[in-house]
């Protein structure tokens, strides 16, 4: 519930306010606390001063009282002799008055009871009687009534001794210290409020000019960073930190924007593709509805025609699903292999659908366990036989070779076909990208792209290259014992 408070609180006031409040309320605090303990030492001080005052006036009364009787016999009221501004009144031990000094006169002093019960038990004791506008403060003292002292009715011993003053004077004094104090905090109270206000705004102009700052920064201003002053101090490193996050976002901002990029390029590229087939397959369709009259061999020709861009948008399509599916494949299943085994299928299925070329494989050496998804890997090298079985001639000669590298595992495919221009080299990985884009029915532009993407995600690397003397060739090399984390960073 006091959180809740604070936070309701919190969002009724700034923040310079806040901290003005709290520093205004601390030092009253402060202050409070000095004016209480002043007040609490003066008073005792005063009173203190007082009962020294008293008892030392009692001290005089009880040795003339005690005096030897040399002459003849005084009257108690002789003894009782006030002070300028102290009386004595004299009582016996049941608390019967006996006789007063004459500037007691007409003053209503009771004798506390407790004080009568010390007195009697031999012990001097002070208190204080009376109402507000007449009080006073009393030193009671026992005394040893001597047979030389003359009075009407001694009554039971001891003779007991009332020595006061009047504090009237002394509570007015404490009083008016309250109410200075009192006004004295209320004062404070007011001018340390003001003087944190403006103390809080001056630390907070640093604050206030970073808020600004950030303020003008917009989503096309991701560049731009808050200045940071030279003091080292919290300001400095909130600077600081504002800009690591706004380097930060600016990153992923930018991350973002390429791969918003590369998905408007990709459903481009995909629908253009798509497009052309349909075409061709819709005007075959409509010829052949339009034109009853046709011969067998020109409807043979559009449904030969018909029937390749149908193959080929098949193909398209399953290209598009398998790389939406590699994309949309969170994790990579790593598991262990054994490399040889990996070769060996993968040389079973570059026979497979590289034939009827001549297919040469070779695993140099014994490659050895390793770590790796065995489906996705696989994947990607029937998508580079799938390219050469589509690009190169049938008498063309495909070479497949494995060899193990320490902690690496390279793969080599290349063929004797006719390679492709070293202006294009570097674009053949990219997606819907064709050396000929004329020719039509020659594949999707889609499996060097899915077979790079794969091995990028296992941390491998993947390059193309024309091979001395003709032909086409791409390197790979794959981390033997491939990790979550390296396939998370990819």
């Amino acid at each position: 519930m006091l959180t809740d408070f604070r936070v309701r609180l919190a969002g009724l006031m700034s923040l310079r306010l806040r901290l003005a409040v709290l520093s205004a309320v601390a030092a009253f605090v402060v202050v409070g606390l000095f004016g209480t303990g002043v007040y609490v030492v003066l008073s005792q001080r005063l009173y203190g001063d007082t009962d020294t005052a008293l008892q030392q006036y009692a001290t005089v009364i009880v040795r003339r009282v005690n005096r030897p009787d040399l002459g003849p016999p005084v009257p108690l009221s002789r003894v009782l002799l006030g002070g300028p501004d102290t009386f004595v009144i004299a009582y016996d031990g049941d608390g019967t008055e006996l006789d007063r000094s004459p500037n007691a006169t007409g003053l209503s002093v009771p004798l506390p009871e407790s004080a009568r019960q010390r007195a009697l038990a031999g012990v001097s004791s002070t208190a204080t009687v009376g109402r507000p506008g007449a009080r006073y403060r009393l030193t009671v003292v026992p005394v040893n009534t001597t047979a030389g002292l003359e009075h009407a009715d001694p009554g039971p011993a001891p003779l007991i001794l009332s020595v006061g003053r009047s504090v009237d004077g002394l509570d007015s004094t404490l009083q008016t210290l309250r109410l200075i104090l009192l006004a004295g905090g209320g004062l404070a109270l007011l001018s340390a409020l003001g003087l944190a206000w403006i103390v809080a705004g001056r630390g907070l102009d640093p604050v206030t000019q970073l808020t600004r700052a950030a303020e003008t920064i917009g989503p096309g201003d991701l560049a731009e960073r808050l200045p940071v002053p030279g003091t080292r101090d919290e300001i400095s490193r909130l600077s600081m930190a504002f800009n690591a996050s706004l380097d930060r976002l600016q990153t992923v901002y930018r991350e973002l924007e390429e791969t918003l990029s590369r998905q408007r390029q990709f459903v481009a590229d995909a629908s253009h593709e798509l497009r052309t087939p349909l075409t061709v397959i819709l005007n075959d369709a409509q010829t052949l509805l339009e034109h009853p009259e046709a011969t067998p061999e020109q409807r043979e020709e559009c449904l030969a025609e018909l029937l390749i861009e149908a193959r080929r948008m098949a193909r398209l399509t399953n290209d598009l699903l398998q790389l939406a599916r590699t994309d949309a494949e969170g994790r990579i299943e790593l598991a262990e292999v054994d490399w040889d085994d990996v070769f060996a299928d993968a040389a079973d299925d570059a026979e497979r659908i590289c034939a009827p070329r001549e297919v040469d494989t070779d695993a140099s050496a014994t490659l050895g366990p390793g770590r790796t998804d065995r489906a996705l890997v696989l994947r990607a090298l029937r998508a580079l036989f799938d390219n050469v079985a589509r690009h190169t001639p049938e008498s063309a000669r495909v070479i497949f070779s494995a060899t193990a590298h320490g902690d690496a595992i390279q793969f080599a495919l290349r063929d004797t076909g006719p390679g492709v221009s070293p202006d294009v080299l570097p674009r053949v990985f990219d997606r819907f990208f064709r050396v000929d884009p004329a020719r039509r029915g020659h594949g999707t532009g889609l499996g060097l792209a899915i077979a790079r993407h794969v091995i990028e995600r296992h941390g491998g690397t993947v390059q193309a290259r024309n091979v001395a003397g003709g032909g086409f060739g791409v390197d790979i090399a794959l981390p033997r014992w491939a990790t979550e984390e390296a396939a998370a960073a990819q």
